[in-house]
């Protein structure tokens, strides 16, 4: 018989993380720690949202970054526009449509009103590192990309769920 010793040092980040859980994000910790049923309707992720009106958002004094997701077909290309302040996020849909080409893209981006200054985060997965280039290229030089980790989703869910957030 095998015998395992695990002593309260051996698991010390896990109890961390737990404890951080239940002061940021008190529905996870409701379902995982106390085992109670989740207060969230069916569907829901995020608790902690609030919807504000264009001209609060505009109103906020901070440089405006976007996000991208590319699409094609059928997923379409997704961009939006995020304020931070302090520990809270504000974010705005600027663009969601399909069947875009890069040029298209770009000329939709510059119709808006989005110019050599804009500030652009997008991945390089589905086709992304080329459509980064022409976009570098075609008037929009500040786009940074990166790759998507394993588990970015998850962890980009947790900490959309442990961070107020204001949204158009």
């Amino acid at each position: 018989v095998d015998t395992l010793e695990i002593t309260v040092a051996d698991i010390q980040d896990q109890i961390d993380e737990i404890k951080s859980m239940i002061i940021t994000d008190p529905e996870w910790a409701r379902i995982y720690v106390y085992g109670l049923r989740g207060t969230l309707q069916k569907g829901q992720i995020y608790k902690n949202w609030n919807r504000i009106s264009i001209s609060e958002y505009n109103a906020i004094d901070k440089k405006e970054y976007y996000g991208i997701d590319w699409g094609y077909y059928p997923d379409p290309n997704a961009v939006v526009g995020m304020k931070f302040v302090k520990n809270e996020r504000y974010v705005r849909q600027i663009l969601y449509k399909k069947n875009m080409s890069d040029e298209s893209f770009v000329a939709e981006l510059k119709a808006i009103g989005c110019n050599s200054n804009s500030i652009f985060v997008a991945p390089t997965d589905t086709g992304g590192a080329k459509a980064v280039s022409y976009m570098q290229n075609h008037g929009f030089p500040l786009v940074y990309t990166y790759n998507k980790p394993a588990g970015s989703v998850k962890a980009g869910i947790k900490a959309l769920r442990t961070k107020p957030v204001h949204y158009v």
